[in-house]
């Protein structure tokens, strides 16, 4: 009992317990063989069902044994069985099943089998084994293989029994009153709160509620929400529950533009999101209305090809950037079409959607240039189609009375933040809720740099009081900051308000053979802003000059979709390895200056692979890495210089 000290036995009485136990043993271990030894003889008798009996009381986690039992039930006891007697006897496995949930009333080979003897009874009660469950939850509230099966004793309760919409409508108020009353006894369990997620819908959807309706109800939702966050800051479940009935917009994809490179006789595509190709894009010249049009020849592959990583997945590359290199050597001038279907891409995670069909033209100009993109404009992009957005398991509430909301729980949230100004729930749930309403607004630049800079200030919040997801907060810090840094490169797309595309562009659409002109801006700069990541590196495509120095980036693959790159400064960084380099023709200096660069060999390796640069030398600045006590003598270096004559290597301060 509590408060008592513990005795430790004598070593009589443990030798006497170690032997009761080792009987005890070996009885089980004869009457496993004996059952197994049965079931591979296939012998479903009555001797068998009673050794699973007594397995099972024993062990109910022993699945083999109730695989068993169901066999014996089927081709033995139950195989010339009457429906009276199947009734019985199913009537005597529930009430056995009963008896041995208290060995563990979390197992889940117990409820499997229970499920399987109401699948299979002549004529279950399913009213009695909801009172059933529900008494068992009484024991345990937070039972979650209860919780799971309650909903699949509903579930086949408003099938069997209630078959007109009222009586409907009241199960599922019952259900939805149940999660209020376990909510209210304890504010922790997450299992009737998520419960409570899966029953608002169907209520609002049976009562047929009409939009003040629906206000009202999730006005209610809230207010419970905020007694039990008040309550416990620091308690998850309702948390999860506020972040579910606030709801996610529906990320839209965006083709930020379609490019030509004439060298290379490439077309460059760049989307916002790291998508997967399942069905290679199509590429045409003619007019496709009249189906007067060819298809051009050709492959797409992700920028930087086949990484090391992806070898054995080559079926499943993703890229930000897609390039279609072009089979014909024949390059007159002409117009070509990229035709994309939402159903040939793969979204990096589910809450992004291609939502057009797009079509975006590209323009094969003679210039006499070796330019090194000539670009679409917006006016070039065209929307085919548009498509029904897919919607996340959210609430149905209109676009304006959800930005109302949004800004009503930043103030709440900010209130209880002065009271608990280290609750780090409180600290996500405004960063959420500040970027949802950044995206669900559209809100002008300078609004959207003010939510950010609160969003950066609650991410350095909590990387100095959560050590342990401070990595985390780093990379949400970083995507915050990379977005407000490059909002002037994009803008929205005038014909998908939710939809970008790049500002800047190189070739007027108006005049196809007008003179090259270089886009607006082609510097930027990201020095010492903590980054730990680069999220869409697609945005930087028309970039000429980066500047990545004094920031905290382990990888600079993400340089692979840089095509456009001169200069870029990754010093003071955390990189070990150079990579990323393969697509970058146009590069002629790569400062990675105090690095944690240690292998010649991986150096040697990319810019072999690279292949040669178009400029006349590429500068690589090394000094400050590991890598000079790797070569002391400079062999190594000159190596490299003979292999890749185009690429000068300094280790030493110039």
């Amino acid at each position: 009992m509590h408060g008592r000290k513990r005795v430790k036995p004598s070593p009589e009485i443990e030798r006497l317990r170690k032997e009761k136990e080792a009987v005890k043993i070996n009885e089980y271990n004869e009457l496993v063989d004996s059952c197994l030894n049965k079931k591979v003889k296939k012998e479903f008798d009555a001797i068998a069902f009673n050794f699973t009996t007594k397995i099972l009381a024993q062990n109910p986690d022993f699945y083999t044994i109730w695989n068993f039992r169901r066999n014996i039930l089927i081709y033995g006891l139950l195989k010339d069985a009457t429906t009276h007697q199947k009734q019985e006897t199913f009537s005597d496995e529930l009430g056995f099943l009963q008896a041995i949930f208290k060995l563990n009333p979390k197992s889940y080979w117990i409820f499997n089998h229970r499920r399987w003897c109401l699948q299979n009874m002549p004529a279950p009660d399913w009213q009695k084994e909801l009172s059933l469950v529900e008494k068992m939850l009484e024991l345990d509230s937070r039972n979650f293989h209860g919780w799971d099966y309650r909903r699949y004793v509903a579930s086949q309760l408003s099938f069997s029994v209630n078959t007109d919409s009222d009586k409907t409508e009241t199960l599922i108020q019952t259900q939805f009153n149940f999660t209020t009353t376990k909510i209210n006894q304890n504010f922790s369990n997450y299992s009737a709160w998520h419960q409570r997620s899966k029953m608002l819908p169907r209520l609002i959807e049976e009562r047929n509620m009409d939009d003040e309706e629906k206000k009202i109800i999730i006005d209610k939702e809230f207010d419970l929400i905020r007694s039990a966050i008040y309550t416990d800051p620091d308690d998850q479940s309702a948390w999860l529950y506020h972040w579910w009935l606030v709801g996610r917009e529906m990320y839209h994809i965006s083709v930020l533009g379609a490019y030509f490179d004439p060298k290379e006789r490439e077309i460059i595509l760049a989307f916002d999101d790291e998508i997967g190709m399942m069905t290679p894009f199509l590429v045409t010249h003619g007019h496709e209305e009249n189906n007067d049009y060819l298809i051009v020849k050709g492959k797409w592959r992700p920028a930087g090809g086949v990484s090391k990583h992806d070898q054995l997945n080559a079926d499943r590359l993703y890229g930000f950037v897609w390039i279609f290199n072009l089979e014909t050597e024949n390059l007159k001038p002409l117009a070509l079409t990229v035709t994309i279907e939402p159903s040939w891409i793969i979204p990096s995670h589910s809450e992004a959607s291609l939502t057009h069909k797009f079509q975006k033209n590209v323009y094969i100009i003679d210039t006499g240039l070796e330019l090194p993109i000539l670009a679409t404009t917006v006016a070039q992009a065209k929307l085919v189609e548009t498509l029904i957005v897919p919607t996340l398991d959210t609430l149905p509430i209109a676009a304006l009375e959800r930005i109302n909301l949004l800004k009503r729980e930043i103030n709440v949230i900010k209130e209880l933040l002065e009271l608990e100004p280290d609750s780090k729930w409180c600290l996500q749930a405004l960063i959420n809720l500040q970027s949802e309403l950044k995206y669900a607004s559209m809100l002008n630049s300078e609004e959207a740099d003010k939510i950010d800079e609160e969003i950066v200030k609650y991410c350095d919040h909590l990387i100095k009081i959560d050590n342990l997801r401070a990595k985390r907060f780093e990379d949400r810090r970083s995507r915050v900051i990379f977005e407000r840094k490059t909002r002037s490169l994009v803008q929205r797309a005038p014909e998908a308000p939710k939809e970008f595309v790049f500002s800047q562009t190189v070739i007027d659409s108006s005049a196809p053979q007008s003179p090259y002109t270089p886009p607006p801006q082609t510097s930027i700069s990201f020095r010492s802003n903590g980054l730990t990541l680069i999220p869409t590196p697609s945005i930087l495509l028309l970039i000429f000059d980066l500047d990545l120095s004094h920031n905290k980036l382990i990888s600079m693959s993400f340089l692979a979709n840089l095509i456009n790159l001169r200069e870029v400064n990754l010093s003071y960084n955390l990189i070990s390895e150079i990579e990323g380099l393969r697509e970058l023709r146009f590069l002629r200096k790569l400062n990675l200056c105090a690095n944690l660069i240690s292998s010649w060999k991986s150096i040697k390796e990319e810019l072999i692979n690279r292949g040669q640069t178009r400029e006349e030398n590429c500068k690589i600045h090394l000094h400050g890495n590991p890598i000079n006590d790797r070569d002391p003598s400079g062999s190594l270096n000159g190596d490299i210089k003979k292999m890749v004559p185009w690429v000068e290597i300094i280790t030493q301060i110039v």
